[in-house]
């Protein structure tokens, strides 16, 4: 059964609006508080306003089951997409903890395990978690279009610290956000989802968040 929810348009606008005032964060933060000072700023925003206060101000006493498992996700019939997950967690080891390890520091590796779990869990409350509550059964508002304002909505930390090849970046978040939101489906829940968002951060070194602080830590 759905949860009583806001009128339809409000969960289409929300998007829209969450990538236009992070952006607007990193711009103006970046501008007068410096690149990365910026960057972890606008980050600070997304977390505490979009995925955290909007998705309590929704749910309200449903929120401590957006990690609650409606329905078990290691089943048989579950296989692909199992595998898919799988995939998100075993592609980083390659592309990023294996050749980044030795020449990391202790710190960025520490402090991107941390960021990667944090932004996790924060991130996969607002996509998956409310539009997989709210829309169970839908996969038009329940998959597709939040996967597609959640790859969208990586345009906006580009204004702080660009990638050289952003097209090519923000493409590769759609298929990523695909595979979570089919196994919050298939869970109800975004737990799983979170976990292996998570998973996959932690061994990426959590991004530009860890190297930011880093970077301000050591003027």
């Amino acid at each position: 059964m759905e949860l009583a929810r806001p009128n339809k348009p409000v969960l289409i606008v929300y998007p829209f609006l969450l990538i236009a005032s992070t952006a607007i964060v990193f711009y103006f933060g970046t501008r007068y508080l410096g690149q990365f000072a910026g960057y972890l700023i606008g980050f600070g925003f997304y977390w505490l306003f979009w995925c955290l206060l909007i998705p309590l101000l929704l749910l309200k006493k449903n929120f401590p089951t957006v990690f609650r498992n409606k329905k078990p996700l290691f089943t048989l019939k579950n296989w692909w997409i199992l595998l898919l997950l799988a995939s998100t967690i075993i592609a980083p080891v390659f592309m990023y903890f294996i050749p980044g390890l030795p020449v990391t520091p202790l710190f960025v590796v520490l402090a991107g395990i941390a960021f990667g779990f944090v932004h996790a869990f924060f991130e996969e409350l607002f996509w998956r978690g409310v539009y997989i509550s709210f829309f169970p059964d839908d996969w038009v508002m329940g998959v597709v279009f939040p996967t597609v304002m959640f790859s969208l909505w990586h345009f906006a930390p580009q204004i702080a610290i660009p990638d050289p090849n952003m097209p090519v970046f923000v493409a590769s978040t759609l298929p990523l956000g695909i595979v979570y939101a089919l196994t919050a489906r298939a869970s109800g829940s975004a737990l799983w989802s979170a976990i292996a968002h998570g998973i996959s951060g932690a061994l990426a070194f959590g991004g530009f968040l860890a190297t930011s602080l880093y970077a301000l830590i050591n003027g």
